[in-house]
């Protein structure tokens, strides 16, 4: 594994002390990026996210994403009578053979994987690795994590303004969640939004104003933050 070694025990490291430089990680992925990938792991509000359910819940995992869209490609009824876009850059062979050695040295109990060839109608082949990392979820506020976790996969699946319109940031130096609510919110829509979160682990606080809308009707627009109760031990 010449381009992904020191990006792999870079990770691991990260996710055993819980730790994480952005800009030490770019400097690591110079080797693969040389070979025209693009890298990208997901560490929005942190590197480690919560497992919420399922037979590793209480467990963290980490996403990593490679893009392959420098590669060359042709469509294949340039060789080969077919009629798919495909990568006939060799590179693409050296890069698979380093995604394997990637998968098998970490040494994790469940690795799954992910692999895009179009996004939007565009070739824009991607591969994508989640994968667990070692031991329980090592954070005081991983209730907290949790709670943003299910948010942002209630969020990503409505449909409507008020869910389009919903943005969240987790404040782990004040371990504090704050939601922003910019159009149409309601107590109801926010109490669906949480309605999976075990609300007697949090304090709720909620912030709305009413705001006038293009011609004569109003919204109300809302920010909630959500902390964790402290419990008399």
């Amino acid at each position: 594994m010449n381009h992904l070694n020191r990006f792999f025990d870079y990770i691991v490291e990260s996710t055993e002390s819980g730790e994480f430089d952005k800009e030490h990680l770019e400097d690591l992925l110079v080797p693969i990026r040389d070979l025209g990938v693009t890298v990208n792991i997901n560490d929005y509000n942190g590197l480690v996210k919560p497992v919420i359910k399922g037979e590793f819940s209480g467990r963290g995992y980490v996403s990593v994403s490679f893009r392959l869209d420098k590669f060359e490609s042709v469509d294949s009824d340039e060789y080969f009578g077919g009629y798919r876009r495909m990568i006939s850059d060799d590179k693409l062979w050296e890069f698979l053979d380093e995604l394997i050695s990637f998968k098998n040295r970490l040494n994790s109990d469940k690795v799954l994987f992910y692999f895009n060839i179009n996004q939007g109608g565009i070739f824009n082949p991607a591969f994508g690795l989640s994968f667990l990392v070692s031991g329980e979820m090592q954070s005081d506020i991983v209730e907290l994590e949790i709670a943003a976790d299910i948010i942002r996969r209630r969020r990503n699946r409505g449909t409507t303004d008020f869910y389009h319109n919903v943005t969240m940031n987790l404040d782990k130096e004040n371990k504090e969640l704050i939601v922003r609510c910019s159009m149409d919110y309601t107590d109801r829509k926010f109490n669906n939004l949480i309605s999976d979160i075990d609300k007697s682990l949090f304090n709720i606080e909620k912030v709305s104003e009413e705001k006038d809308r293009y011609g004569h009707s109003r919204y109300t627009s809302a920010v909630i933050k959500i902390t964790l109760k402290e419990w008399d031990i």
